[in-house]
């Protein structure tokens, strides 16, 4: 009877054992299934965010080329109209510290009219008052419409004197475009992908930050941030202990 009893014992004990053991394996299967899936998810993302930085980076640089053909005209023409600006826009820029002055001048004889006015009859208007306030606007708004019609010659005439030189800068811009636009159209298929590919995985990273721990999320967003930053020159560094 003892014996039937030991051997009872063993079997439970055995199958404890075993049922142990299967599941310390499956959890060190769920923990390395998660750590393959957080790293082929940042391998990817590393990937695909590299492959953008170097289809920008390779834009970048066929605009430069075509950008620096053009280089020396168009700083040559921006110095002309540079210099061409100069004379007009001291002028446009002294009418305006005139009108700062009128402005400024009305008030001090707003105040100094006001302050007789209230000094003798306190705060009723008066007529000769009025007629002397109304003089004070009509002569500021009179100074005013002067230097706004000199500003809108000067600035019309600007615009005469460089208009020939503008014109030759538009047409080197436009150039520049039309050298520019068949890059973009070939680019544009490869940015289209990419753009989806990587819609995909940031769809991905959420569904995968939501059965994480808060531990394991902060992890996973710095891996992520990291990569952000610096696309081509990440190494994926995962160790159990993030898990």
């Amino acid at each position: 009877m003892n014996r039937k009893k030991s051997l009872t014992t063993e079997i439970h004990s055995i199958k404890f054992t075993v049922y142990v053991k299967i599941v310390f394996i499956a959890s060190m299967m769920f923990l390395i299934s998660c750590k393959n899936s957080s790293d082929n998810w940042l391998q990817e993302y590393q990937k695909t965010k590299c492959e953008w930085a170097e289809l920008e980076l390779l834009l970048h640089q066929d605009s430069l080329k075509i950008q620096s053909k053009y280089a020396t005209d168009l700083q040559k023409l921006n110095d002309t109209i540079g210099k061409l600006k100069l004379p007009y826009e001291q002028k446009i820029t002294a009418i305006k510290v005139n009108e700062v002055e009128n402005q400024e001048n009305y008030l001090k004889l707003y105040h100094k009219a006001t302050d007789i006015q209230s000094q003798k009859y306190g705060h009723v208007s008066t007529p000769a008052y009025e007629k002397q306030i109304a003089y004070y606007e009509r002569k500021r708004e009179e100074k005013t419409t002067i230097n706004s019609i000199q500003i809108e010659n000067l600035m019309r005439k600007e615009i005469n004197v460089i208009a020939n030189f503008e014109s030759q800068k538009n047409e080197i811009q436009q150039k520049i475009s039309n050298e520019l636009q068949p890059i973009l159209e070939k680019t544009k298929p490869q940015f289209n992908t990419l753009q989806i590919a990587l819609d995909n995985l940031n769809r991905d990273f959420k569904m995968k930050v939501e059965k994480m721990k808060q531990k394991e999320q902060i992890k996973f967003y710095k891996q992520r941030d990291s990569i952000r930053a610096n696309p081509c020159n990440f190494v994926i560094k995962w160790t159990e202990k993030n898990f």
